[in-house]
C-alpha cells in the first residue's frame, strides 16, 4: 500500500513538530490555541492551518502584526507548499510533510534442507564390498551368480526449497494522481473567470449561534481588481416563508458571515451562496457600493446549514434595518 501523508509545522529554532489534524491547527497567545506563543507580537487568535485534498491552508484571523509566508503577508487564505516557510511574530516555521512506518518485511525464506550425507556414504560402502566379493569368487570359477531379488532403496533427493521456487509476481500498487484542476478562462465578454470557492465545502454544516470562529466564505481570487470593482457575495435564505437574500461588497476573497444571519433563517435553514466580480455603477452616501454591473460569470452556487442548537453565546439582535439590508432576490 502507498504511504499516506500528513502535514506537519515545525518550529525552525527549537525543532519542534506541530502535525496539521483533520479539525486544523490554531496559532496565537492564548491558551485556547493549539499552538501556543507567548510573544507580544502575537495576536490572541492570530492564524489558522487547515488541510483539504491533499492541500495545506493558512489563513490570518486579522492579527495585529500579520501573517508572513516566505517573507510576504498574506491578506487572504493560501495555500502552502512543502518548504514554505510561516513567519508569526519572532517565531518562524517550515511546512515538512511525515510518512507512515513502512509495513515489516517478510519473514525470510527457510534454509535449505541439509542432504542426507551419512545415509548415503553407509549405502555406497556396502555396494562397494558387495561388488568386491563377486569378483573374488569369478576368478576362482565361473559361478553363476544367483538371481539378486530387486531391492526398492529409496532415493535421497533433498526436498525442494521454498527458496529455490520461482517467487509469484506481486502487483504493485497504482498511485492515484492528484487532480489538477482545469485552466479558467473568463466568458467572452466579461474581464474575468467565475471565482472558484474553497470554504466552506458544499453541504457543510454548522450548529447554534455564537461560533468561534465565526462562519467565513472564502474563495480563489481572479486578479487584480480596479478601484470601482469589487467581490459581490449574495446568501440566499429562507425567512418566514419566503426566500430572502443577503449582499454584500468587498474587495478581501473572505467575507464573514454576519452573526445576525442566525436569528433570521427558518425553515430548512438552508444558505446558498456564490460570489461575482461587479463593476460599480452606483454608491450610497458613505461611499458604500449598492448597485452595480457583472464582469465576471457567477461561481457555483454552494450550499451550508446553519441549524439550531449547540452552545455559545447569543449572536446580537438585528437592527430594525441591518447594513446590508434584507432585499429578496
Amino acid at each position: 500500500m502507498a504511504q499516506q501523508l500528513s502535514f506537519i509545522l515545525r518550529d525552525t529554532q527549537t525543532g519542534q513538530e506541530y502535525p496539521i489534524s483533520p479539525g486544523g491547527l490554531r496559532i496565537g497567545r492564548t491558551s485556547e490555541n493549539d499552538v501556543v506563543l507567548s510573544d507580544e507580537k502575537v495576536s490572541r487568535s492570530h492564524a489558522t492551518l487547515w488541510a483539504r485534498d491533499d492541500q495545506l491552508y493558512i489563513r490570518d484571523e486579522n492579527s495585529t502584526n500579520g501573517t508572513w509566508v516566505n517573507d510576504e503577508r498574506i491578506t487572504a487564505p493560501k495555500v502552502l507548499q512543502v518548504g514554505d516557510r510561516v513567519r508569526i511574530g519572532d517565531t518562524v516555521f517550515e511546512v515538512a510533510t511525515g510518512a507512515a512506518p513502512p509495513l515489516a518485511a517478510e519473514a525470510a525464506a527457510p534454509a535449505r534442507a541439509a542432504l542426507p550425507v551419512v545415509p548415503i556414504a553407509i549405502a555406497g560402502g556396502i555396494v562397494l564390498v558387495i561388488l568386491i566379493a563377486l569378483m573374488i569368487r569369478a576368478g576362482r570359477g565361473a559361478i553363476t551368480p544367483p538371481t539378486a531379488t530387486p531391492t526398492w532403496t529409496p532415493t535421497m533427493v533433498p526436498p525442494t526449497p521454498t527458496a529455490l521456487l520461482a517467487p509469484t509476481p506481486t502487483e504493485m500498487p497504482t498511485a492515484t494522481p492528484i487532480p489538477v484542476p482545469p485552466a479558467v478562462v473568463p466568458t467572452p465578454g466579461m474581464r474575468y473567470a467565475a471565482p472558484p470557492l474553497l470554504d466552506p465545502r458544499d453541504g457543510s454544516r454548522f450548529s447554534g449561534p455564537g461560533l468561534v470562529p465565526p462562519i467565513r466564505l472564502m474563495w480563489s481570487s481572479v486578479g487584480g481588481l480596479a478601484p470601482d470593482e469589487y467581490y459581490q457575495v449574495i446568501i440566499d435564505y429562507t425567512h418566514e416563508g419566503g426566500m430572502w437574500r443577503e449582499v454584500g461588497w468587498i474587495k478581501d476573497t473572505q467575507w464573514p458571515v454576519p452573526d445576525y444571519l442566525y436569528g433570521l433563517l427558518t425553515g430548512p435553514r438552508e444558505c446558498h451562496w456564490h460570489v461575482q466580480v461587479m463593476h460599480v455603477t452606483a454608491a450610497d452616501a458613505d461611499g458604500n457600493p449598492t448597485e452595480g454591473t457583472p464582469v465576471s460569470p457567477p461561481s457555483e452556487t454552494w450550499m451550508f446549514t446553519w441549524a439550531e442548537g449547540g452552545g455559545g453565546a447569543p449572536p446580537p439582535q438585528p437592527t430594525a434595518t441591518p447594513t446590508p439590508k434584507f432585499r429578496p432576490p
